[in-house]
């Protein structure tokens, strides 16, 4: 039974409101970064493996000071994706990838003579 209790207040409905938009704001920060990375942005793909590399040293700290374990329940999937995600742009074929159009005026590449 639904009582006076179970509705939110003012308070619970702006901290709700604030943590969706903050939410919403790095969802979309993620998918710019990925769409960017695919585009073939040498800063985005750096930027992507530094923010992994963060992420995966901040995990580490954590356990390290006594919190929670590594475990599925926990943070295993995150950690796995952020090794992962370092493993793959940082390959050869990804900074090729990222490389490709740079140097290379509006009118492309062009051949020298001789």
């Amino acid at each position: 039974m639904a009582g006076a209790h179970d509705r939110a207040g003012p308070e619970e409905i702006a901290v709700l409101s604030l943590a969706t938009a903050v939410l919403a704001g790095f969802v979309a920060a993620e998918l710019s970064l990925a769409v960017l990375v695919f585009r073939g942005r040498n800063w985005a793909r750096v930027l992507a493996m530094a923010l992994s590399g963060l992420a995966v040293i901040g995990q580490a700290a954590a356990v390290v000071e006594g919190g929670p374990r590594i475990s599925l329940a926990t943070n295993l999937t995150g950690l796995s994706l952020d090794v992962l995600l370092i493993l793959a742009l940082s390959s050869e074929r990804a900074r090729v990838y990222a490389k490709r159009g740079q140097g290379l005026g509006r009118s492309g590449p062009t051949r020298e003579a001789g």
